[in-house]
């Protein structure tokens, strides 16, 4: 414990022995003892600079306990430093308390008449008491999320959540800095105040979403709202400047804070991200209205805003109410004042968090976030990868780990077909330099990671082969064997197969432990599934190291026994292995549209013709359109509603969800959602097939199927057995 210089001598020992036995442990014998050996120290007047380098020596222990976030310790020696004060500090002085005893308590720790204390020795004490409580509460309390360090006459309050990566506002955070503010507003020693993280990569990245899930009703909601709406504008409405330190993630909730606040200063790094709520695309709509002209209603209501609604109901169909609330409560704040905005923004608020939406999209975030935990043990370090195939998904793949400064070896058979995906990877670089989301210094640090090569001898240094040809058995068997004669026999060969049984795969290999699944979804840059699949025979270790690569590769990572996708080959296959669960469509279909070169954005033509690539170019193919219709069936009239028409699409898709859950195939619902929404398009308001369950009714889904299976006389609407039993049950999945 450091002790400030000051010439007092032994008194300084004194007082640090008496401080180590209060902060070591309560121990009333020996404090008495060292009283009586130490008392001669104090049997004359103490100056009145003396007693000021006391309190000074207290001040200078406390706050040496404080850093060490010993705060019991300090508590105690405020309390032991005081009644010592108390007893022994005689400063000159004529005012005495003859009529007024002390208590019991303080009698049993003073080894003088606390009759013939000083008045102005008893004051002075009771000052550095309040003074260093104030200090010990400001500086450590220690509230469990916010520090606060004293610069001077300016207040550092560092947000610091423990044992998580990121802080988030929720109700501990809100809680401890209204409480920090509270101290600060009415400190006259602090002039101002800034805000900053403890995290090195977070300011604040949003709300914490967990308030909503325990939110009781709409009314718990509404207040929820409210009163983060009062602690925002508290801030604002500060008299001591508050600056807003940012670096790393400042989201959502974190970004209304740092914008209460009345300046910001932000770190010019990448890892400085600022993100409004999550409006996501309906964000320009609102700076549109938040720039017009207020003054005139009709412009607002007719022009700016009419716009604004026609672009949300394009982009959402009407499927996610949030938008459109938002737009009304802009409104509100515009013409009707602050004070009528923030209220309905709090009842629209409580109203919108216990939506179906709201629980379907709380539910995914939970599963993506699920999703990007290593819950698959520690894997082999993977350095180097090799993708064989430079298609669109062999190039995507590359693409997703050279920026992660993992270096990619690509590989193709032919020049032509190289080029094709070395351009590929170069294009989107240059986007991403262009939208300034990278420096061209850092691009081109990236393409050092990237080799491209027919040199099939280059992936021999490879941690893991990620092959990603033409969905043929026999091919994939040639592959994996070519593989395996040039790479380390601890390489893990990963094939991106969309529907061929991965044992089947892993039979041509002379170690089918190393043999695994890596399905990724194209385009391979914007889509953030990645299914693993497993075989029988594939090792922990093989799992761990490829959910290890997906994840740092940024990926969302599922593990399955089975891989699923569509596509021409993908149809064909499972209605050979599936039989009648996957009739009722005609896989023909795309075997015409395949004869006819119409494959999708490789073709720049599918069931869209993709013209140049331009975003808002993609048009309906006519020509596609007329293959369809040959093969069109008429539904019957009493299944031909809109929601018919939905649900029949929905509960296909939903029962083969269920059978992936009975079957073992997925483990968990979340993992099956986050599949479909990220994978397939899903849609996310209704938070994934499970979740559908859930929000739409088991019992209501299965009579409907019922009903689609007499008018068909179809054995495809059939219900899953756990289907079954969850509408008999009621049981839900979440």
């Amino acid at each position: 414990m450091v002790i400030a210089a000051v010439d007092i001598g032994s008194k300084c020992e004194y007082l640090h022995g008496v401080a180590h036995h209060f902060v070591d442990g309560y121990d009333t014998n020996k404090i008495r003892m060292w009283e009586r050996e130490h008392l001669r120290l104090f049997e004359f007047n103490i100056s009145h600079t003396h007693c000021l380098h006391f309190l000074r020596i207290f001040q200078f222990m406390t706050h040496d306990l404080m850093a060490e976030k010993n705060l019991q310790g300090a508590w105690t020696l405020m309390k032991a430093l005081g009644c010592l004060a108390m007893a022994h500090l005689r400063l000159p002085s004529s005012n005495h308390l003859s009529s007024r005893p002390l208590s019991p308590v303080w009698h049993s720790r003073c080894s003088t008449n606390a009759e013939s204390l000083p008045l102005q020795s008893l004051l002075f004490c009771c000052i550095f008491i309040t003074s260093n409580l104030s200090i010990c509460r400001l500086r450590s309390r220690s509230w469990s999320t916010v520090k606060v360090e004293r610069q001077g006459d300016v207040a550092v309050l560092k947000i610091d959540i423990p044992n998580v990566k990121e802080n988030v506002l929720g109700e501990a955070l809100s809680g401890d800095l209204n409480e920090a503010f509270n101290k600060l507003e009415n400190d006259d020693s602090v002039k101002g105040i800034v805000l900053m993280s403890g995290k090195p990569n977070s300011f604040v990245a949003g709300a914490d979403i967990t308030m909503l899930s325990k939110a009781k009703d709409v009314a718990d909601a509404q207040r929820m709202s409210s009163e983060g709406q009062k602690q925002f504008a508290r801030l604002a409405d500060s008299k001591k400047p508050i600056v807003a330190a940012i670096m790393g993630s400042c989201l959502g909730g974190g970004l209304e804070l740092a914008m209460a606040c009345h300046y910001r200063i932000a770190v010019n790094d990448k890892k400085t991200q600022l993100g409004l709520p999550e409006i996501d695309r309906t964000r320009p709509l609102l700076e549109r209205v938040t720039s017009a002209v207020t003054n005139n209603r009709v412009v607002l209501d007719n022009v700016v805003l009419k716009m604004a609604r026609d672009k949300v109901m394009k982009l959402t169909k009407g499927n996610y109410p949030a938008p459109l609330k938002i737009l009304e409560v802009v409104r509100e704040g515009i013409v009707g004042g602050p004070a009528k905005g923030y209220a309905m923004e709090s009842q629209y608020f409580g109203e919108l968090a216990k939506t179906t939406q709201s629980a379907a999209l709380i539910g995914l975030f939970n599963g993506s976030t699920d999703c990007k935990k290593n819950k698959y043990g520690e894997g082999r370090p993977v350095k180097e990868i090799a993708v064989v195939g430079a298609g669109l998904m062999g190039a995507g793949i590359a693409n997703v780990t050279i920026d992660k400064g993992i270096r990619s070896v690509l590989l193709d058979v032919n020049q032509s077909g190289l080029e094709r995906g070395q351009n590929q990877i170069l294009t989107h670089l240059s986007t991403a330099v262009k939208r300034k989301r990278l420096s061209l210094l850092e691009k081109e640090r990236i393409v050092t990671n990237l080799e491209a090569t027919t040199d099939y001898s280059r992936m021999k240094n490879a941690d893991i082969v990620i092959e990603a040809v033409f969905e043929d058995l026999s091919l994939k068997h040639k592959v994996v064997k070519q593989i395996e004669s040039i790479v380390r026999p601890e390489c893990i060969v990963a094939t991106n197969t969309s529907a061929l049984p991965i044992a089947d795969i892993a039979k041509a290999s002379a170690r089918p432990e190393n043999v695994i699944g890596m399905h990724y979804f194209s385009p391979v840059e914007k889509m953030q599934l990645l299914e693993i699949i497993t075989h029988e025979g594939t090792s922990k270790q093989t799992i761990a190291t490829a959910a290890q690569l997906g994840l740092k590769q940024g990926k969302l990572v599922v593990v399955v026994k089975v891989g699923l996708d569509v596509a021409e080959h993908v149809a064909h296959f499972l209605s050979g292995a599936l039989g009648a669960r996957v009739g009722g469509g005609n896989p023909q279909i795309y075997t015409d549209l395949v004869a006819a070169g119409m494959k999708g954005r490789k073709s720049n033509k599918g069931f869209y013709n993709y013209g140049d690539g331009k975003k808002g170019s993609k048009k309906a193919n006519e020509e596609a359109l007329k293959i369809i219709k040959k093969y069109r069936v008429a539904a019957p009239a009493d299944v031909s509603s809109v929601e018919d028409q939905q649900i029949r699409v929905l509960c296909r898709f939903i029962n083969e969800a269920m059978y992936c859950l009975q079957e073992g195939v997925i483990s968990q619902p979340s993992d099956g959602d986050i599949a479909s929404v990220f994978g397939v398009g899903f849609p996310p308001f209704w938070g994934g097939p499970f979740r559908f369950v859930d929000l739409y009714g088991a019992e209501k889904l299965v009579t409907k199927m019922d009903k689609y299976s007499r008018a068909y006389n179809r054995e495809q609407f059939a219900p899953a057995q756990i289907l079954q039993d969850y509408a008999k049950s009621g049981k839900k999945f979440y």
